[in-house]
């Protein structure tokens, strides 16, 4: 017995053991690449003037789109001119509350390069295995922000904070700034 409002996918159809490697990807009026699966590989990649967040990888149940990541590799891509978090992995629940950690697993955030994009240049929520290093922003911008983002990831308690975690366990690395910008 499920509760009202579950979501059921099946992990055999949401694309795991996915690669997307080498692509130019912008201009952009919403996401670059959207994710919703495991095993894959994100890496070199070139992504401009995204309104929405260039890399996301999250469930959406306004969109009955299921499907968290696990043992997934953002790595060596270039982000410029993005309008959200340049790389988003997030889950919320269907009460729109942030899930606990654990609703993404083993995530690698590696090498990638993020300029002139809004704060927070990186957002990570519900994730158990995060490794998370030599990434780097630069001349963030939040001039391009929406209105309709102002509210997520933290960005009304400081909208100078490059890098949002929160119900994130198991860290390894250091984000490009200070460990204070971590939530």
């Amino acid at each position: 017995d499920l509760p009202m409002g579950s979501l059921i996918a099946s992990a055999n159809r949401v694309g795991n053991g996915f690669e997307v490697r080498d692509c130019t990807i912008g201009p952009n009026r919403s996401r670059g690449i959207l994710v919703k699966a495991s095993d894959g590989i994100i890496s070199g990649n070139r992504l401009f003037d995204n309104w929405g967040q260039a890399i996301k990888l999250a469930p959406e149940h306004s969109w009955l789109e299921a499907g968290s990541g696990s043992n997934v590799t953002i790595s060596d891509n270039t982000i410029t001119g993005c309008r959200d978090a340049a790389i988003a992995v997030y889950a919320n629940g269907g009460n729109g509350e942030t899930a606990p950690s654990g609703a993404h697993n083993d995530i690698v955030i590696l090498g990638n390069t993020i300029r002139n994009s809004t704060n927070p240049a990186i957002a990570v929520t519900s994730t158990r295995g995060l490794k998370f290093y030599g990434n780097a922003i630069e001349q963030p911008n939040n001039n391009g922000l929406v209105p309709w983002i102002l509210s997520q990831f933290g960005r009304q308690e400081d909208s100078e904070r490059e890098v949002y975690m929160e119900n994130v366990d198991s860290v390894t690395g250091a984000p490009a700034t200070k460990l204070e910008q971590w939530r």
